[in-house]
């Protein structure tokens, strides 16, 4: 289930338990009502990017209600958890039964074959401002928070994983899976110089994410 942070209520007696105390001020439960950027054109690339974020986080949202995992997630306009934070933020701290509480960062990617013919890829790109904000907030929470790349996988072909690892919200399915921070950090490679972004080498992206559920 969710909680609420700041002022008096139950998130901030149990859901904020474990956080620095400026960031149990500052982190609030992301509004149901997501509205596009006002007076913004709809051909404008940002504000269907900013969309299409919005609703991988939904389905991951709806994601942790349907299995009850305790959950913050981060509203948008208090992105940063210290004001004067100049780091990449994240989307939700999930809180852990088995390990970590987990400072997720989504990153949504279609699960789609690149040409006629060929099998789906597993993307697993993210940029280095990505990596390097999440690792600097891993230092930020302190011990028993740790970074997670969550990649949210929207499935556009009649192949898919198996049935127990897809979650179906609004007609879309979605798998999501994944990779520690620093694992991640270890074993990425530069993926294009212009565009600042990097990845795993498919095999050993394969050894390291785990469906999210294991995780929890």
């Amino acid at each position: 289930m969710s909680e609420k942070l700041g002022g008096g209520g139950r998130g901030a007696a149990t859901g904020a338990r474990g956080l620095p105390g400026q960031a149990r001020a500052r982190l609030v439960r992301w509004p149901k009502g997501r509205r596009p950027l006002a007076g913004t054109g709809a051909t404008d690339h940002r504000v269907w990017a900013m969309k299409a974020h919005v609703a991988y986080e939904a389905a991951f949202e709806d994601f942790l209600r349907s299995r009850q995992v305790p959950y913050v997630a981060v509203d948008e306009a208090k992105r940063a958890a210290f004001r004067d934070a100049r780091l990449k933020s994240f989307d939700f701290i999930v809180y852990s039964a088995q390990g970590p509480n987990w400072l997720v960062d989504i990153k949504g990617r279609r699960w789609a074959a690149r040409k006629p013919g060929a099998r789906p890829a597993w993307e697993n790109w993210v940029t280095r401002g990505d990596l390097d904000g999440l690792r600097q907030w891993q230092d930020v929470f302190g011990a028993g928070f740790a970074g997670l790349l969550v990649f949210a996988y929207r499935l556009d072909e009649d192949r898919a994983p198996p049935a127990e690892v897809i979650h179906t919200f609004r007609g879309e399915r979605y798998v999501f899976a994944g990779v520690p921070t620093d694992a991640y950090a270890t074993e990425a490679r530069t993926r294009s110089p212009k565009w600042d972004t990097v990845n795993m080498p498919t095999a050993r992206f394969a050894e390291f994410v785990r469906p999210i559920a294991e995780l929890l």
